[in-house]
């Protein structure tokens, strides 16, 4: 029979007492007061600790749905940790983040007793053997476990920790194998079947007399079983060292092409405060991330669009993009090509606007098209009213339970800058902080005459400013989108105070309502009248732009034009720029390079009918008296009208359309 003071499972009154004492929850502060929160907070006169919920929703919250110890908690438990002498205690080095930037500010441990104590100082840390051991204020002369450095397979062990952040449990299996780290083989991870669960990490694993085998980290994926590191592991090495260290290869979403293996090691002196620490350890991960990106790109920029033989076929497109594409390689024939998301989701504005968005890789791609009565500098400059405007469409959750709520303003952007890619496009980049989800909401908008086209990243903070915000602003270069609006829209967007991209440079834009437009930039320029095509403020105008090369260098610029007579184009009128094929490209390029050439069908002015539209294309006339046959490009026109149309009608506009246009170039 068992002692009185001992179950059956070897666990004695000493055991349970020390726990008591000697474990600890990691928490960290709630961005926001819940309803009940704030009601203790007022009992106990400390209404000047109170933090108002600064987002708005659709409904009120409810809060009930909450469990009651979960909404009358002031903090979130994120792990656990244990004390190891009279001052020291230790976690796994996941728990912290240290090298992570979180919009927690603020690191505490709290007891069975609901006291709380922040931490002061870092002692030793190594993320890759994942341990860190600290100090925290006003909080020393502990009771602790002693360390045990041998251990026995096939015995029995316990799992400290509080678990699923419901407080400090202890549950018991046994210590069945262990198992080599994956890079060298440096050391050996404990492997034990007692129950481990979110928010076990860097608590304790126990021998059967209640001595520290090992520091809790992580389950297994594939079977019952979870990881410890030995303790012994965490006093080996350097002393009083912070160790950061990095294995693994670094890629882009936009090509199979990979920078690596990347092996680094950083050390830092200790002792530091954690908030210093922090900071270093975060510039560290941040710099070397940069620095892959970097070299990712000069290993391979003969290859990445737009260069080399992959990227002609992509060069070669003058098509009208109207929703942003991006460029990326395909994998199994190391082709560019420009890819849209597969699925795509629209949601209606007021007044002809909407907003389609869709997920490629680890960002949205979105097209922001304003209502009509809302200018491009308006959304701009208000951020607050960009993102109301922009939750409109775009669904952005709180959840209770199982229960979503739907967050409809986040309030003024935490910051607002600039980018500027290798293009010279410049994008307005705001970003909002979802503190209650330690996550962030980034968004790379670029004006264009209706809206904004935008890439957008929402994940955790860490994650978006060290890792997702580098990505993407290399992602940026390899954007399509042709740009377009209204005449009324185009006018006003002239006049922004915003950085002019170089496609746009020298560009002159008029019109006078039901007489005359003159459009022109460094390629050509466009002047017709009325009796062409309708000219009013709801005319709408498409500028095509590409990536090229001018004086052997790549380059954003224009390639074409449409004009329609509305929003929806029921008649318009095109010019578009045709590049020269490289020899190495199909066929199929060539001959319809040669059939523009030698004004051949389609460009040779016959008139097609496709249901209830009639269309003709020519060579543009500049090039019908000269051998065009080794011109690095070319332009051709076309002519649009739906409904029964005679063909001189057609022929006319054509002659008008001809006439109206000089190439520049």
């Amino acid at each position: 029979m068992s002692a009185p003071d001992e179950r059956e499972d070897g666990v004695n009154n000493h055991m349970l007492k020390l726990i008591d004492k000697a474990v600890f929850e990691v928490v960290v502060k709630k961005p926001f007061d819940s309803p009940d929160t704030i009601e203790l907070k007022k009992s106990e006169n400390r209404e000047h600790e109170i933090i108002e919920d600064t987002y708005t929703y659709e409904k009120d919250l409810p809060w009930e749905l909450v469990n009651y110890a979960d909404r009358t908690d002031e903090y979130i438990s994120i792990g656990t940790a244990f004390a190891i002498s009279e001052t020291q205690l230790m976690t796994a080095a996941h728990v912290l983040s240290l090298h992570s930037k979180t919009l927690a500010e603020d690191y505490y441990i709290r007891n069975k007793d609901g006291q709380v104590y922040e931490l002061n100082d870092i002692i030793k840390h190594a993320n890759n053997r994942d341990f860190t051991i600290f100090t925290v204020n006003g909080l020393d002369n502990m009771k602790h476990f002693e360390l045990e450095y041998d251990y026995e397979l096939n015995t029995g062990v316990f799992t400290v920790g509080n678990a699923h952040g419901e407080g400090v449990i202890l549950r018991d299996g046994l210590l069945t194998s262990t198992t080599k780290e994956t890079e060298n083989g440096e050391w050996d991870y404990l492997r034990f079947s007692a129950a481990a669960s979110p928010g076990n990490s860097g608590g304790p694993l126990l021998n059967r007399n209640g001595k520290v085998l090992g520091v809790i980290l992580k389950k297994s994926e594939n079977e019952n079983l979870n990881y410890a590191l030995p303790i012994a592991e965490a006093f080996n090495g350097d002393e009083n060292k912070a160790v950061h260290h990095f294995f693994g290869h670094y890629a882009l979403s936009i090509t199979p092409r990979k920078y690596g293996p990347v092996k680094s090691t950083d050390r830092i002196d200790l002792p530091l405060h954690y908030k210093e620490l922090k900071e270093k350890l975060a510039l560290i991960f941040e710099n070397s991330n940069k620095e892959s990106i970097s070299k990712l790109y000069e290993e391979n920029k003969e290859i990445m669009y737009p260069f080399g033989e992959g990227s002609l076929r992509l060069l070669n497109n003058t098509n009208s993009f109207q929703y942003p594409y991006i460029a990326a390689e395909n994998k199994d024939d190391a082709l560019w090509n420009a890819f849209k998301p597969n699925d795509i989701e629209s949601a209606r504005l007021s007044n002809n606007g909407f907003i389609s968005y869709g997920k490629m890789a680890e960002f949205t791609m979105i097209q922001f098209r304003k209502p009509l009565d809302v200018t491009v500098e308006s959304l701009m400059n208000d951020s607050e009213y960009f993102i109301e405007t922009f939750l409109k469409a775009y669904p952005l959750n709180r959840y209770f339970g199982s229960q979503a709520v739907r967050i409809t303003s986040l309030g003024e952007a935490s910051e607002v800058t600039d980018f500027t890619d290798r293009y010279k496009r410049t994008w307005y980049v705001q970003t909002w902080n979802i503190d209650f989800a330690d996550s962030k909401l980034k968004i790379y908008a670029m004006p264009v005459p209706s809206g904004f086209i935008a890439l957008s990243l929402l994940s955790t903070s860490g994650e978006v400013d060290q890792v997702q915000t580098q990505d993407l602003q290399e992602y940026l270069n390899y954007v399509f989108y042709s740009y377009g609006g209204t005449f009324s829209e185009w006018k006003e967007y002239l006049t922004l105070d915003y950085p002019t991209p170089p496609a746009f440079e020298g560009l002159e834009f008029s019109y006078t309502p039901g007489e005359s437009l003159t459009f022109a930039n460094s390629s050509f320029r466009f002047e017709y009248e009325e009796d062409l095509l309708s000219i009013e403020d709801k005319s709408n105008l498409v500028l095509r732009t590409a990536y090229a090369f001018k004086n052997g260098s790549p380059v954003w610029a224009p390639v074409g034009i449409t004009f329609t007579n509305n929003f929806t184009g029921d008649n318009y009128i095109k010019l578009i720029k045709k590049i020269r094929p490289d020899g190495s490209l199909p066929e199929g390029y060539h001959q319809t390079w040669k059939n523009l050439v030698n004004e051949e069908f389609p460009f040779n002015q016959t008139v097609t009918k496709d249901d209830q539209l009639n269309y003709t294309d020519a060579l543009h006339r500049q090039y019908s008296d000269s051998d065009s046959s080794n011109a690095d490009f070319l332009y051709f026109v076309e002519v649009g009208k739906e409904g029964t149309i005679e063909e001189s009608e057609m022929m006319n506009s054509l002659k008008l359309l001809q006439e109206s246009i000089t190439i520049l170039e």
